[in-house]
């Protein structure tokens, strides 16, 4: 081994310390919420049990990569909320419960999705657009398509496939924490160890070093936001899937926890640093949490108010350990 090649190796252990160790705290802090649901109700880390809360978890997590990426670059995507209902409509007026009809219904999904995002990614690079202002404009603008096209009301039900990638499981593990899971092995090896990946880091933390450095600015951006559609179309099927039909208040149940998810995932909410297992892992502290608020009968309003003020903190602690580095 040559001299560069012992440098390399120790820097490039040193950052997989360093990932490891941002990685490592949101799981720390499951661990503890699961003792403390133990300790509230017996039986609540049973296999069963954890493998119920991972799938409940696995919505949020593939809703938080497409938002991940956005958050990287500096932005948000509100419109994730209205994408994942019309995915969910879609998917179940047009497939009708058949697994011939939900085969050629789920690319044309995927697709609009992509079309969401790319009328976002647009508005955001090409013009300019605030973030919050483009993704907002473009959920009102999906939230009246949707509603026109089924007079208010959802039909039909999702497809066999759906429905048993979605409810069925080996044992106490479920088929979509297996599914997470290589979701999740995916996403993590494009954001680590693509030239796309590793373009949206650097956008992220100067976009003006990384104009100079002859990345291609707008049309990664773009990209960003056509995969956050993609990802919050997915979800939405998933969530359609699991439920066997749609609902109009799908997608307004995953926008908070799709921020929130990245952010106690520890991403800095500037952009320029995030890692998606810790998004993961940020999307199953928000279920468990939301799982023990509900184990003691507390209400929506009071659940909603605790888990504000966890983001709050969450946003505090990460925002003082960055101002400490």
């Amino acid at each position: 081994m040559t001299a560069a090649d012992l440098v390399t190796t120790v820097r490039n252990v040193r950052a997989g310390h360093r990932t490891l160790l941002q990685i490592l705290p949101i799981y720390v802090a499951v661990i503890i919420l699961l003792m403390a649901g133990e300790a509230i109700r017996g039986g609540f880390v049973s296999l069963g049990n954890v493998g119920s809360l991972l799938l409940l978890a696995t919505f949020t997590a593939v809703v938080s990569f497409g938002q991940g990426l956005v958050i990287l670059v500096g932005g948000f995507d509100l419109s994730v909320a209205w994408t994942m209902t019309m995915a969910g409509v879609f998917l179940t007026s047009q497939a009708q419960g058949l697994n011939a009809r939900g085969a050629w219904v789920v690319p044309l999904v995927l697709a609009a999705g992509a079309a969401i995002g790319l009328v976002n990614g647009l508005g955001v690079a090409i013009f300019d657009i605030a973030p919050i202002v483009m993704t907002l404009a473009t959920n009102v603008v999906v939230q009246g398509l949707v509603m026109t096209s089924i007079s208010g009301t959802p039909s039909g039900k999702a497809p066999p496939f759906l429905v048993a990638l979605t409810n069925r499981s080996w044992g106490w593990l479920p088929w979509l924490v297996v599914f997470l899971a290589c979701f999740t092995v995916l996403a993590t090896l494009f954001l680590r160890a693509t030239p796309v990946g590793r373009r949206l880091h650097v956008i992220g933390y100067n976009r003006t070093v990384a104009q100079l450095s002859g990345i291609p600015v707008r049309r990664t951006l773009i990209l960003a936001y056509v995969l956050s559609g993609v990802c919050a179309a997915i979800a939405g099927m998933l969530a359609a899937g699991y439920t066997t039909t749609s609902a109009l208040t799908t997608g307004d149940s995953y926008l908070l926890p799709s921020i929130a998810a990245v952010v106690i995932g520890g991403a800095s909410i500037l952009g320029g640093r995030g890692h998606y297992p810790a998004t993961v892992g940020g999307a199953i502290f928000l279920t468990v949490l939301s799982a023990i608020l509900a184990a003691v009968n507390l209400s929506d309003a009071v659940r909603t108010m605790i888990t504000g003020v966890v983001i709050l903190l969450a946003v505090l602690v990460i925002g003082q350990r960055e101002r400490s580095h």
